[in-house]
């Protein structure tokens, strides 16, 4: 089946990155020609962000000498290089150019990631609902653990889902809000499948292997949490000191030993794999983390964290999600208490339905 996935793969951001790649492959092995469609769109926070970011780069250079920003640049061209390598990318596709290459495909399939997140849109309309497709064209449109971010969206959003997912011939969504988001919409329950990130080995992308195995590797999405993996440091090294290495700035987190420039998504998958222990805060790092059976926190709070509980809880794993510092003990950071062998044993059963789900969408 000729196959296009729509998605997020273009944010220099690993998990988006990541995610992407694990779809394309599992897909293509399952004996699909898939491509990428190559569109980007314009996010709804950009200005917003911009000013943000502004600011808080200010307010790092006075404190650190350097932005986050600066630090990020230097990234930018390890992940245009995995695109390159690693995507199998249609042309640049403009919003008003995805109606033309619908005849190229017999199936469209929107996801993983959050492109059904309102937060993101410039208006209430939307690619990322298949809306540029006309029903005569006979093409199939498949969603595939695509997310919403949380379940409070606007109500012009919620007026218009309706007619949105009653564009898809079939429903997958990830995480327990999405089930439910959907199910109170079209009266019928998606089914609820594995991020694509673990659907796939990525050893064959996974960089050369660095300095810093055997680390306590932070990777952090918001300074806000900074306290929380703080504290849970302090407590992992209370007995077994271990190096603390950072891939997030120095601006959030200087208490790490050491800082690390220059770090793309096969660096990425090399640092978890290799790491000693994961602290993190993001949905794709605590995947990473499960995936290559690494001890792990995730301080989280706000609808991030209500992402991360649901694949914890469907791993048994609930626990190890952490909202604050004072909720930090030592059960909840023991690098002895996860049970790897039961975690994979519930996820070899989810990669089963998530798998079926696709065989049925795509027969």
């Amino acid at each position: 089946m000729r196959l296009g996935i729509l998605t997020f793969h273009y944010a220099d951001n690993y998990g988006a990155v990541l995610q992407a790649y694990g779809l394309q492959q599992k897909l293509r092995e399952m004996g699909h020609d898939v491509r990428i469609l190559n569109f980007r769109y314009n996010p709804r926070r950009k200005i917003v962000l911009a000013v943000k970011c502004a600011i808080a780069g200010c307010l790092d250079v006075l404190r650190f000498g350097r932005t986050r920003g600066e630090v990020l640049s230097l990234n930018r061209s390890l992940f245009s290089e995995f695109r390159t390598e690693h995507l199998v990318l249609s042309q640049k596709l403009e919003v008003d150019q995805l109606s033309s290459v619908v005849g190229e495909y017999d199936c469209l399939l929107v996801g993983s990631d959050q492109v059904w997140n309102a937060d993101f849109w410039t208006d209430p309309r939307t690619a990322y609902f298949l809306d540029f497709c006309r029903e005569e064209s006979g093409l199939r449109k498949v969603s595939y653990a695509t997310c919403f971010g949380q379940t409070n969206q606007p109500r012009w959003f919620l007026e218009k889902l309706d007619g949105w997912l009653d564009n898809f011939d079939h429903i997958s969504v990830r995480g327990a809000g999405g089930c439910e988001l959907v199910h109170a919409h079209t009266h019928h329950r998606p089914t609820d499948v594995l991020d694509p990130t673990l659907l796939w080995d990525f050893d064959g992308v996974m960089s050369s292997p660095l300095p810093h195995g055997g680390c306590i590797l932070v990777y952090s999405l918001s300074r806000h949490v900074a306290p929380c993996i703080r504290a849970a440091i302090d407590m992992i090294n209370r007995d077994d000191p271990k190096r603390v290495v950072s891939i997030s700035s120095k601006a959030q987190y200087p208490f790490a030993d050491q800082y690390l420039e220059g770090i793309g998504p096969s660096e990425f998958v090399r640092l978890i794999h290799d790491a000693g222990y994961v602290c993190t805060d993001s949905y794709h790092g605590t995947l990473f983390a499960i995936k290559h059976r690494k001890p792990f926190v995730t301080c989280s709070n706000g609808p991030r964290a209500m992402r991360i509980k649901d694949v914890l809880s469907s791993c048994g794993i609930e626990e190890r999600l952490i909202s604050c510092a004072a909720d930090v003990v030592p059960e909840h950071v023991s690098a002895d208490t996860i049970d790897y062998d039961a975690v994979h044993e519930r996820i070899d059963d989810m990669i089963e339905e998530s798998i079926k789900f696709l065989e049925r969408a795509l027969a």
